[in-house]
């Protein structure tokens, strides 16, 4: 995250990593030469500048460069990796390819620990860091939010993993892991310490800063996925080397899972703090700008940036991004069809009103709002406005228009984030990108609704609102296309379906796709499953449009649990590796 005073973040660059391992590079410090463990603790401005630069990883696996270089929506159904040279990260994940040694997650482990590390030195030696008391508590709260936020990932990614003591900077790691119910239990009593530290908003000049709703926020996210299958009693029991009891789930599928999923995103609404950024002055207004508005009340946790164009520059194509010479993300067809018509019904539906031979017609604001299509209209380089055209060798952006593949490879580029008034190289906007915001919390709480009780007012409330907000048309009965004689099964399929929808190429649907045990189906097969692009011929008022595979995603059983790094198994003896790995 980068704060509103965004002196503070240049500020904290300046300070370096603790390392996971050493004790040598406690401040890494290169500027200015005189930093060390003492001179930092004893200036007050140098302390907060060491909490600050804990804040500057969180937005790992969610931004479009990370450390995997690419989005983790790639791996999954709603994206395309943007060139398909063997040494990309997507693609040797898709094509099941990849080891231990080779993982594309490997670069989290040492980035969270040492994010860890530095938060557990700050809450070793705030008691006589020079801050009023307030100052301390309100500062121990963000370093215990921190460290459990990089807790969460580790755990996210591996399952249990070692809980790090507040070990002498000196010390070595060499620990085992820790169950994924020890885990579990100690992020829930973090945040909940944390809660009681910290204020339900901050001042202007600290907007951005950890709080207590991104506490319970973050609760509520950990909860559901402890009460989803993978992890609840549905493990891979058929892996060599699986052992549920310990790392990998928990072994006994507990219904009261649910209800704590349930009572943590109720905590989260309850606080009265939060709410939909809602606008529909133009259908699903709200929607678009809540990624563009430095600061409202949907978001809960982001990472900000200063105004600019930095994901205009990313995902837009090249006649409005010329110098990047990649858009780094494409939806799949399967993500294009995901999003219903404007009236709420699905594609398929026969009552829809879906036409394929105008499929962008008529269909619901967020599509609009998420998908660049052909024909799209944006800003161009010389200020005015045209379409950006996506057809089979269209100059610039076309499929096929590229022979090093820095072209759509679907037909479609991504929309969502970006400022339609603003290229890769002209212009300028707020950057607001959620790591969690409060749509994610109401959809958290219809999916244990669901799980619980199944179909209920209570999941159709919560789904009203989301869709009302989107600028879906209420249609007959104001149910937004809500099939509400739906039993628990088809509507668990749309709720996942309205979380891939609403929550796409936010750095989800990777982790909702495993959870729920979904991705050997909607991310690849063993055999290899096949994955579509549309190719679109013709002229302006006759475009064709032809369904052709564009590559086959394999998925083994191994991949619900992403291996630790074999660096890390080589030299901490203690480790145990994931099944199957």
């Amino acid at each position: 995250m980068l704060f509103r005073k965004y002196s503070l973040f240049a500020a904290a660059l300046i300070v370096a990593a603790v390392g996971c391992k050493k004790s040598s590079d406690f401040l890494d410090a290169k500027v200015p030469s005189d930093l060390n463990e003492e001179t930092v603790f004893s200036d007050s401005a140098r302390t907060m500048n060491f909490l600050n630069r804990i804040y500057t990883q969180v937005q790992h696996s969610s931004l479009p460069v990370n450390y995997m270089g690419v989005p983790t929506d790639v791996c999954t159904d709603n994206g395309e990796v943007s060139y398909s040279g063997a040494t990309q990260p997507g693609v040797y994940y898709n094509n099941g390819s990849f080891t231990p040694a080779s993982c594309p997650f490997n670069g989290m482990w040492n980035d969270c620990y040492a994010n860890i590390r530095r938060a557990n030195r700050y809450l070793s030696k705030v008691s006589g860091v020079p801050l009023s008391d307030a100052l301390k508590n309100r500062t121990s709260g963000e370093a215990k939010f921190l460290r459990t936020w990089y807790y969460f990932l580790l755990w996210r990614t591996y399952g249990g993993v070692p809980i790090v003591p507040l070990l002498a900077i000196t010390d070595e790691l060499n620990l085992p892991r820790n169950s994924y119910q020890d885990v579990v239990n100690y992020m829930v009593k973090e945040l909940d310490e944390a809660a009681t530290l910290l204020p339900l908003e901050h001042e202007p000049a600290d907007y951005g800063r950890a709080t207590k709703g991104a506490c319970l926020a973050l609760k509520s996210r950990i909860l559901l996925y402890a009460a989803s299958p993978l992890y609840n009693g549905g493990g891979i029991s058929s892996l060599s080397g699986f052992d549920a009891a310990k790392q990998f789930v928990q072994a006994d599928a507990d219904p009261n899972r649910w209800v704590l999923a349930k009572n943590a995103a109720l905590a989260v609404i309850n606080l009265n703090r939060y709410n939909l950024y809602v606008d529909n002055t133009q259908p699903g207004y709200g929607f678009y700008k809540t990624f563009l508005t430095r600061v409202n009340n949907e978001m809960i946790f982001c990472f900000m940036n200063t105004p600019g164009r930095s994901l205009e520059f990313l995902y837009l194509p090249k006649s409005r991004a010329p110098q990047s010479n990649v858009a780094y993300l494409y939806p799949t067809q399967s993500m294009v069809d995901a999003f219903p018509m404007a009236n709420g019904l699905a594609i398929t539906d026969p009552a829809s009103g879906y036409d394929p031979a105008n499929p962008y017609v008529g269909r619901e604001p967020r599509f609009k709002y998420s998908i660049l299509h052909n024909g799209t209209v944006w800003r161009n380089n010389s200020g005015t406005y045209s379409a950006i055209y996506t057809y089979f060798m269209a100059p610039n952006d076309g499929m096929g228009s590229d022979p090093s593949g820095y072209a759509t490879r679907t037909g479609a580029y991504v929309r969502k984030l970006l400022d339609e008034n603003v290229t890769g190289s002209q212009g300028s906007t707020e950057h607001n990108y959620p790591l969690i915001r409060y749509a994610e919390i109401l959809l958290n709480l219809a999916e244990a609704e669901n799980e619980i009780g199944g179909p209920s007012e209570a999941v159709f409330s919560i789904l009203r609102d989301i869709r009302r907000r989107a600028g879906i048309q209420p249609g007959t009965g104001g149910n937004f296309g809500i099939p509400v004689t739906a039993n628990k099964d088809a509507l668990r399929d749309f709720i996942l379906n309205e979380r891939r929808i609403e929550l796409a190429f936010e750095g989800h649907r990777f982790w909702d796709n495993r959870r729920t045990k979904i991705a050997e189906f909607t991310d690849g097969s063993p055999e290899g499953k096949p994955f579509y692009a549309t190719k679109i011929t013709g002229t302006e008022g006759n475009w064709k449009y032809e369904l052709i595979e564009q590559e086959k995603r394999f998925f083994r059983p191994e991949m619900y649990y992403v291996p630790l790094p074999q660096t890390q198994i080589n030299t901490e003896t203690n480790l145990v590796q994931n099944p199957g790995w």
